[in-house]
């Protein structure tokens, strides 16, 4: 017969166990969610992704991404793109992790090319205090970027937009990407016997600048402009 105080006894002592066990199994899973390996800021229990036994692997560069300080190989680092390590950002909303996404805004220009890796910290062209990988109209033109990147528009055209009625070669464009100097053998462009033309894409104006008198000008320095666009030299 079990009496009132052995009830008691074993009461207690499940009870005490019963601690020992929660206490236990908070001690052993909660430093592991805490885990950053890479010292990005991210939790490994993020970059990890929903199958732990296969880690995943954003840039497919064979390195994890708990353990990959750029896992989308942008040349940015994770935590920079990041923002707040517990709760990363989307911001195109298209489901991916603006630090695993190589497209932040989804305007067709890669991360890398709108962060500008030569300058310090994230590039902000128009100062507006969002980085351009994060902005749309980057320069605040009014002009979306994905409607401004990679426009083509031809250079060896006349005054009227028509093209060229000949060969032009040897295109040499300064820093701002506004003037551009090249080689023609086009005689629809400027009026002039000058082969040698200098096209001003922010001012809309060409000018022949000189004369270069052998027809084979083959060669990547026949026409070169400084790049800041004051000076010109060519082949005579």
């Amino acid at each position: 017969m079990t009496n009132a105080t052995d009830v008691g006894v074993q009461e207690t002592v499940k009870s005490t166990w019963g601690c020992l066990l929660v206490f236990m199994g908070l001690f052993v899973l909660g430093p592991a969610y805490a885990v950053d390996s890479d010292g990005d800021t991210i939790p490994d229990s993020i970059e990890i992704g929903n199958d732990p036994e296969s880690p995943r692997d954003s840039d497919l560069d064979g390195q994890p991404d708990y353990l990959d300080l750029d896992s989308d190989n942008d040349g940015t680092t994770d935590q920079l793109e990041v923002r707040d390590p517990n709760s990363p950002t989307d911001f195109d909303q298209d489901g991916i992790y603006d630090y695993l996404d190589r497209d932040s805004d989804n305007d067709g220009i890669d991360d890398s090319i709108e962060m500008d890796l030569s300058t310090v910290g994230l590039l902000d062209s128009d100062g507006d205090g969002a980085p351009n990988y994060l902005d749309l109209d980057s320069d605040n033109d009014g002009v979306l970027d994905k409607d401004e990147w990679q426009k083509i528009e031809r250079i060896s055209s006349s005054g009227n937009g028509s093209p060229g009625n000949d060969w032009s070669r040897t295109p040499s464009i300064d820093d701002t990407g506004n003037r551009v100097l090249f080689h023609t053998w086009a005689e629809n462009l400027i009026g002039s016997d000058e082969n040698i033309v200098l096209r001003d894409r922010h001012e809309g104006t060409m000018e022949g600048v000189g004369l270069q008198g052998h027809h084979d000008c083959y060669y990547e320095d026949c026409a070169e402009i400084s790049g800041n666009g004051e000076f010109v030299t060519f082949v005579s």
